[in-house]
């Protein structure tokens, strides 16, 4: 009976105290607890039938076990209560929790984060779990950690079942046209959960990169369930980044809007391990991806019908125009740096001008046949100098 009364414990401990009670939008309905060292932990509870009880403990324990970026639980506590006739079986769940969302990439080490995102989405995926909504409000911070709430474990409801009851916020819209398709049609789900997946997966990319969103981007129609023309312009939006060309080019082929096109978990894991993909690549004059592979414009049987005459000429809302300018101010402000050195009087001078272009020329006709030292090309130098003064010296002499 003691033990009974002890449980959950989090509520008979003096070091925990309780701050709100709330239904989360994710969690469900919890209560949330702070201790001294402003650390929190919430508390989820499930009442639940005999037969269920067993089957449902052992998968919060099997997925307790598994290393992977979902949200920890932290104790999980089964108690059976009696009540008249009836015999019920609790399951008290503690867990991490955050009200920190992530919202762009200065939060996080991007390869970091895509590597472990992707390895827990392909593990929930061979668990067959429904993750065809996965969006950037399941994604919460943890210091520097990024953390998947895996809703369907806590609603006790897949994705997709969820998205048909309706009760899904206009933010919260990260779908796949396909997925979009069995919903117009409100069909059972005959999409490939993988590829709908990797499609969001895309949709978040691109948000954190622009720190615009889908919903602020406006191009979901939600009334027609359908992607707008302003998804071409969000594309557009991302592809002004200085990203990596070859990162570039596989974040746009997972929002194809063919799915056998989009890359699978594995296929993006191998890509993304690689360091060298998230380096910043120096700007070029080479051709944007999407002028070569258009997969991801939307399709014209997807497009919600405007009327020209009355079209609102403003692409994307002011919210995401100040965005948009805030993002590309960052970006020139480098070149404006090197415009203001470059103006100066001293690298105006004919004698700067000639003696730079003479030593680029060096530089690049050396590294361009890997011979490249540039211990040896300064002690050249040196030697160079070395000459012209003792040149210089021998001619004064001379003149006198």
């Amino acid at each position: 009976m003691g033990n009974t009364e002890l449980k959950p414990q989090i509520i008979h401990s003096n070091q925990w105290v309780m701050v709100k009670q709330l239904n989360h939008p994710l969690y469900g309905p919890i209560k949330v607890f702070k201790n001294c060292q402003e650390k929190y932990q919430c508390l989820r509870t499930f009442m639940v039938q005999e037969d269920e009880a067993k089957k449902m403990y052992d998968e919060f324990q099997k997925l307790n076990s598994e290393q992977y970026n979902l949200v920890r639980i932290n104790k999980i506590e089964h108690e059976v209560e009696s009540q008249l006739c009836s015999t019920f079986h609790k399951i008290h769940l503690t867990l991490d929790y955050t009200e920190k969302h992530l919202k762009n990439v200065y939060q996080i080490n991007v390869q970091k984060f895509s590597v472990n995102i992707l390895t827990t989405l392909s593990y929930l995926d061979s668990c067959k779990a429904d993750t065809c909504q996965f969006c950037l409000s399941k994604l919460l911070l943890f210091g520097d950690q990024v953390r998947i709430v895996y809703q369907q474990l806590l609603s006790q409801q897949g994705d997709y079942q969820r998205i048909l009851s309706g009760d899904l916020k206009c933010e919260d819209w990260y779908f796949a046209p396909e997925v979009m398709k069995c919903l117009r049609m409100n069909d059972q789900k005959t999409f490939n959960n993988e590829k709908a997946t990797i499609f969001n997966f895309g949709l978040i990319m691109i948000a954190i990169f622009t720190e615009v969103t889908p919903y602020e981007a406006e191009i979901y129609n939600y009334e027609k369930c359908c992607l707008t023309e302003k998804f071409d312009k969000y594309i557009n939006l991302f592809t002004q980044f200085n990203l990596n060309k070859k990162l570039e080019k596989l974040i746009l082929a997972c929002v194809s809007f063919i799915p056998d096109k989009r890359p699978t978990y594995q296929q993006l894991l191998d890509q993304f391990s690689d360091p060298s993909i998230f380096e910043q690549q120096v700007e070029d004059q080479s051709p944007s991806p999407q002028k070569a592979d258009s997969t991801y414009l939307v399709p014209t049987n997807q497009l919600v019908s405007f009327n020209p005459t009355v079209m609102d000429e403003r692409v994307l809302s002011d919210t995401t125009n100040k965005k948009l300018n805030d993002n590309q101010n960052r970006i020139l402000m480098k070149k404006i740096d090197q415009e203001k050195h470059q103006n100066t009087p001293i690298c105006q001078s004919p004698k700067f001008r000639q003696e730079s272009m003479q030593t680029q020329t060096t530089i690049g006709n050396l590294r361009s046949t890997k011979l490249y030292d540039l211990d040896k090309l300064q002690k050249s130098s040196r030697n160079k100098q070395n000459q012209s003064k003792s040149q210089q010296k021998s001619n004064y002499i001379k003149k006198f």
